[in-house]
């Protein structure tokens, strides 16, 4: 069907007024809101080291590019620029969303309301329509309107397809290069080595898995406990062979009705507990039955949990007079017997971003371990909360690096800029603690970070590095969480459970009778 020049007219201004009314709009945001978009840039794992240089170049190419799109002759070069603009902003949210680990929030304004998936798709229409937009002034313009600088990409349809497809393959360039630049900028650390022992895991089994909200709940008497963060009151049952699998419908029995902001389960021995962060209220039942009561006593207020035994519990709670996170052991009771320490953790920069982990219990030991997120360092606790030790692993950090602001908008100290993370995940068992770190040391090529997570294993009683070992992405699934009982190691992936075997040979290389 071929177009009136009456009405590729009308479609070109159309288009342009669009892009003229989303860049003017969502620059005179940015820069009305300054500090929180250079925050929300901060925040992102792709751009954080050039979040400074982006907070105030993003705004002023968008402006740029408005004031391109209200002059008919500048129309063209407008066009190709939002084509390379939104090029980039697409490829940025598919990065994001598919290979990132971590997935911060949007940029501002009415697209902040939009998930990350609706932004992708406002995003393509856009895109779409800067192309539509170039095509039909490409046939419109007459050779006596075109200005010299488009004159050779107006003047043939090989031509045109060149110069297209050429910003196209530059804006990939663009901002692949932002995330390899930034990914080897966080994750590369030459001042340390790895142990690699040859051959330490064996696929054992794999399942599949229906949803990608499954986190592991625990294990217990050769069954493997999975949680839904979605469907909270949904759980599976599945042995460790992987061979069966059970549908577990949770049941709450509450002493008044509450509205939970975030239930999460834990599987321990012969009972389950269902917990809610957001009012620290805590639930307990037995396996078998899947009812839970809710206890009856106030709760100091939580941020992790984690069961030692039936009626006693590790938390990160908060410190009533300086406002800190501290780690605490509960103990149920008429009235709970809370353990207090406020020197477990220590704080290098505000005591509560600075001091945020991962909360373990080791059973065979009767070790509370936390590995702190941004620095070398995990802590080793008694059932009391007293310390026996502060341990350091191989990386280097000693010291969070961590930049705080204030967002104005929330009226909330945030993190400024994305922190560089050391430990992400951890998981213990007997005398070893298994920290997954996405930092490579000198002797990793950069490519196994795509192809693997990285395991490093130490004996945390003897305060000792042993080796490190690869759990390969299985169908180009990464590991997103892992859990180890005896030489059972167990991992989540978004789509997979699937269970290898620790060689033992491998698993203890040091002698039983040092």
């Amino acid at each position: 069907m071929k177009l009136s020049p009456l009405l590729r007219k009308a479609i070109i201004e159309i288009i342009c007024l669009l892009y003229i009314l989303l860049f003017v709009y969502a620059a005179v945001n940015k820069l009305l809101e300054f500090e929180t978009f250079k925050i929300q840039l901060g925040q992102s794992p792709i751009i954080m080291p050039y979040a400074k240089v982006l907070s105030v170049l993003v705004p002023v190419t968008e402006l740029t590019i408005a004031g391109l799109l209200i002059f008919s002759r500048l129309r063209f070069v407008g066009l190709l620029l939002s084509f390379s603009l939104m090029t980039m902003f697409t490829v940025y949210i598919i990065i994001i969303l598919n290979w990132s680990y971590f997935i911060p929030c949007s940029c501002g304004g009415i697209l902040e309301k939009m998930g990350w998936t609706e932004h992708l798709v406002f995003n393509l229409v856009f895109t779409i329509l800067s192309l539509v937009g170039l095509l039909l002034i490409k046939i419109s313009t007459p050779d006596n309107q075109q200005l010299y600088l488009h004159r050779l990409a107006l003047s043939g349809r090989k031509r045109f397809l060149y110069v297209v497809s050429g910003v196209f393959l530059l804006s990939l360039t663009g901002i692949f290069m932002l995330y390899f630049s930034a990914e080897q900028n966080v994750q590369r650390n030459n001042a340390f080595q790895r142990r690699f022992p040859p051959h330490p895991l064996a696929l054992i089994a794999a399942r599949p898995l229906h949803y990608n909200s499954y986190y592991l709940a625990g294990i217990s008497h050769g069954n493997i406990y999975i949680g839904n963060s979605t469907a909270p009151l949904h759980a599976l049952q599945i042995d460790t062979l992987l061979k069966t699998e059970t549908s577990l419908s949770l049941r709450l029995r509450e002493l008044k009705k509450n509205r939970y902001t975030y239930l999460q389960l834990r599987v321990k021995d012969s009972s389950f507990f269902i917990t809610d962060r957001a009012s620290s209220i805590l639930f307990r039942g037995t396996i078998g039955n899947w009812t839970a009561d809710q206890i009856n006593v106030t709760m100091p207020p939580f941020s992790s949990i984690e069961p030692i035994n039936y009626n006693s519990f590790a938390i990160k709670t908060i410190n009533s007079t300086s406002q800190e996170d501290e780690l605490a052991v509960v103990r149920l009771e008429s009235d709970p017997l809370v353990f207090k320490n406020p020197k477990l953790l220590t704080k290098q920069v505000d005591g509560i971003f600075d001091t945020d982990g991962i909360l373990l219990y080791n059973n065979e030991q009767k070790r509370i371990i936390y590995p702190y997120y941004y620095r070398n360092q995990y802590i080793v606790a008694n059932q009391d909360a007293m310390l026996v030790s502060r341990n350091a692993t191989i990386d280097t950090v000693k010291k969070a690096n961590i930049k705080i602001a204030r967002d104005p908008r929330k009226n909330e100290s945030v993190m400024a800029e994305m922190p560089l993370m050391i430990n992400v995940s951890a998981a213990t068992d007997g005398p070893y603690l298994y920290i997954k770190s996405n930092r490579l040391s000198k002797n990793e090529p950069e490519h196994i970070l795509n192809e693997a997570s990285i395991i490093d294993v130490y004996n945390f009683t003897k305060r000792t590095y042993l080796y490190s070992f690869y759990i390969y992405n299985y169908e180009n699934e990464k590991a997103r969480s892992f859990a180890i009982r005896n030489n059972l190691l167990i991992v989540l992936t978004d789509k997979h459970i699937i269970t290898y075997r620790l060689e033992k040979e491998r698993l203890n290389p040091e002698p039983e009778n040092k």
